[in-house]
């Protein structure tokens, strides 16, 4: 597809044939994207779509007189692949702006007021119409889309813990949250533990480790799903009458959870993001998060990192669970403030979840199970302190009023 005329065919074709699905794309075009006689088409188009919010066919045809019907018709078997709109679109957009000023500036050269100046206010004015036209019809497009939403029941991410769903009702898709907690506090074993619970929903989960390499990941997640003393998979003992139960679960996990463990830098963690479209991502650290880039401090660094992660987040519509290291500085339960490098954290994280068991910082006195999870921070909605038991031996969280 190399002219302008087999741009505009798909684009009406495609609007026309898929109303349901793309009707909201006019709000990107205008009568000027078109020569005359496709103009004419997407004006009785475009006053239906303004009238009724949707391309309604019997009305446009109503609208249209026979030598537009049958121009409609032509481009209806033009348009074969409504997944390609974006793509046609912008086609049609860059040869209608190169149209627009070859004609501009043709009349410049056969007029008597042609000159360098002119010329360039030529350029300039078309190179601003488009960042104009394209900022509207994005804002008008964004209203739209809110006022969809608002008929659309919310798609939210249970973690599946009941207590935390309460008090946050969910993770709302499109957003970046935080696990902190001190060293040895159980951190990773959390974030799986949610991965467990996607799993059971047959939500799909992607998990970068940076730290420990995959087998120790789905050995954790073993010892939690089949009741396996963690320790016997580091002693590689009692598992010979559980292997057949262990390669059934792990076969029934392929199509769900993925775990990569040679994936260091933010580009290609977004990358694989992009590529895998995942509904939920863990990173087991942002501290050892790397990337291509060079930057003054590990401050700049994180800062970078999360604002990547919480851009391909909420361009791929998934929850991205980011693991963080805290201070092991003080003796009291930590807080939001506590995580490393935590101006950006703290600031790009939607929600803030932060792990505490006291027998971290003082075993003598206290019991390993007792865990609280504070929720520090919830951009909508409630917060609030919840309750836990860990079971060390089998690397799981269960919430106080939750039977496993």
């Amino acid at each position: 597809m190399t002219n302008g005329i087999e741009y505009q065919k798909a684009v009406l074709g495609l609007i026309f044939q898929y109303e349901d699905e793309l009707s909201d794309k006019m709000l990107l075009l205008s009568a000027d994207d078109f020569e005359s006689v496709f103009a004419g088409v997407f004006e009785v188009m475009n006053e239906v779509y303004k009238s009724y919010g949707r391309i309604d066919k019997i009305k446009v045809l109503s609208n249209l007189d026979e030598n537009g019907k049958r121009l409609l018709l032509e481009c209806c078997e033009s348009a074969v692949a409504p997944s390609m709109i974006n793509d046609y679109i912008d086609c049609l957009k860059e040869w209608a702006s190169k149209k627009r000023l070859k004609d501009n500036l043709g009349r410049l050269i056969f007029s008597d007021d042609v000159t360098i100046g002119n010329v360039q206010k030529a350029i300039e004015d078309e190179q601003s119409r488009i960042q104009i036209g394209t900022t509207e019809q994005q804002a008008k497009e964004n209203a739209n889309k809110f006022l969809d939403s608002l008929l659309r029941k919310k798609q939210l991410i249970k973690t599946g813990f009941a207590d935390i769903d309460v008090v946050a009702n969910g993770l709302e898709r499109g957003t970046f949250a935080i696990v902190g907690a001190r060293p040895s506090t159980g951190k990773t074993s959390f974030a799986l533990n949610i991965v467990r619970n996607q799993f059971r929903r047959k939500i799909r989960s992607l998990v970068f480790s940076l730290e420990m390499t995959a087998e120790m990941v789905f050995a954790r997640m073993m010892s939690d799903m089949l009741n396996i003393d963690y320790s016997d998979f580091a002693k590689q003992r009692n598992l010979a009458d559980r292997a057949i139960e262990i390669e059934n679960q792990i076969n029934a996990m392929r199509d769900y959870v993925f775990v990569l463990d040679d994936v260091y830098n933010i580009e290609n963690i977004c990358s694989k993001i992009v590529e895998v479209k995942p509904d939920v991502v863990v990173i087991d650290f942002i501290q050892i998060v790397q990337s291509v880039k060079s930057f003054a401090d590990d401050r700049v660094k994180i800062n970078y990192i999360s604002a990547e992660l919480k851009r391909v987040a909420k361009k791929t519509g998934c929850v991205i669970i980011a693991l963080s290291q805290m201070t092991r500085e003080g003796k009291n339960a930590p807080t939001m403030s506590d995580l490393r490098e935590s101006g950006a954290l703290e600031q790009d994280g939607d929600y803030i979840f932060i792990l505490h068991r006291p027998y971290v910082l003082d075993k003598a006195n206290n019991d390993p199970a007792q865990t609280e999870v504070l929720l520090d921070k919830n951009k909508f909605g409630w917060t609030g302190r919840i309750s836990f038991v860990f079971d060390g031996n089998h690397q799981r969280f269960t919430g106080i009023n939750e039977n496993y």
